[in-house]
């Protein structure tokens, strides 16, 4: 219904109540006009703390990618990066992360791989729910980088089934590699928040940077 169709017959309408009906609809309007601009400030707003919080991510990912250089133990040091790197590039959770095997890296899949995510979290009483996971946002250079420069230093043979794509130090009674637990990756973003991103110190979790995932 258009507006001209809402209004009265204006022909009835005496001066005085005719201006009151123009006043009426004048304030609408203008209630509407202020409703737009309060969500569009939203939006604004919105945006430019999106905007920060990744900045403030990369600040994390930046100081932490420095350390690498001069850390005692640089394999460990250099999978809980690429772990958390991949978390926050593509919104994986912790053990989705700690289950992947190598095999698990599809490059042959779409223009930059993905990843075959087995133990997703699934629905009620139907288990892990498996899909792909495109490598977005930098994570296939991330990925690519840990497999050909650091992976091999556990130790391990790629041609082994189930062979974990982020191993642990401790290995298994056959000699392979243990999968890093859940708990390591956790503390050691904590402690990189600590060191890099003290704003976030204790509230910066693997489910917190998982949904920091570039637009």
């Amino acid at each position: 219904m258009t507006m001209r169709a809402a209004l009265p017959n204006l022909d009835t309408l005496d001066a005085a109540a005719l201006r009151t009906l123009i006043l009426s609809q004048h304030e609408q309007i203008l209630h509407q006009s202020e409703q737009l601009a309060s969500k569009d400030e939203q939006l604004v707003r919105k945006d430019e703390q999106l905007a920060s919080r990744e900045a403030e991510i990369e600040r994390l990912f930046a100081g932490w990618r420095e350390e690498l250089a001069t850390c005692r133990k640089f394999a460990p040091a250099a999978r809980n990066y690429a772990a958390a790197r991949l978390e926050a590039d593509v919104g994986m959770r912790v053990n989705e992360v700690r289950m992947l095997d190598l095999d698990d890296v599809r490059w042959e899949l779409g223009r930059f791989g993905k990843l075959n995510v087995r133990h997703g979290k699934g629905s009620r009483r139907r288990g892990p729910k498996p899909r792909l996971v495109p490598l977005i946002n930098g994570a296939d250079r991330n990925l690519c980088w840990f497999i050909e420069d650091v992976w091999g230093q556990f130790g391990d043979g790629p041609g082994r089934p189930g062979v974990p794509l982020f191993p642990s130090e401790r290995k298994c009674r056959d000699g392979s590699s243990a999968r890093a637990t859940a708990d390591v990756f956790r503390r050691s973003l904590a402690e990189a928040a600590d060191r890099y991103l003290p704003a976030w110190s204790g509230k910066l979790t693997p489910h917190v940077l998982r949904h920091f995932v570039p637009a």
